[in-house]
């Protein structure tokens, strides 16, 4: 799952953010989360790998959260 939120003013450099979250087995984890930042700069990405042992469907699952999250992380900066 994705949740992003483009902040009315910004809060210093940060103009939004964006979340990525994937089910584990029974947890939901967060795995990428990004600051939308003024300007040219980059965001701010970071990544929280599982450490734990994942099945295939797993890996699968933790793909298409990062493919999606990257998606919408490109969406946003192209608004601001």
């Amino acid at each position: 799952m994705i949740s992003s939120e483009m902040f009315e003013k910004p809060s210093g450099d940060v103009l939004g953010v964006v979340t990525g979250t994937v089910v584990l087995g029974k947890k939901s984890r967060r795995v990428a989360h990004a600051f939308i930042l003024q300007g040219s700069q980059e965001p701010q990405v970071s990544l929280e790998v599982p450490k734990a042992k994942l099945a295939p469907a797993d890996v699968s699952a933790l793909a298409k959260v990062l493919t999606e999250f990257t998606a919408e992380l490109e969406r946003l900066r192209g608004r601001r």
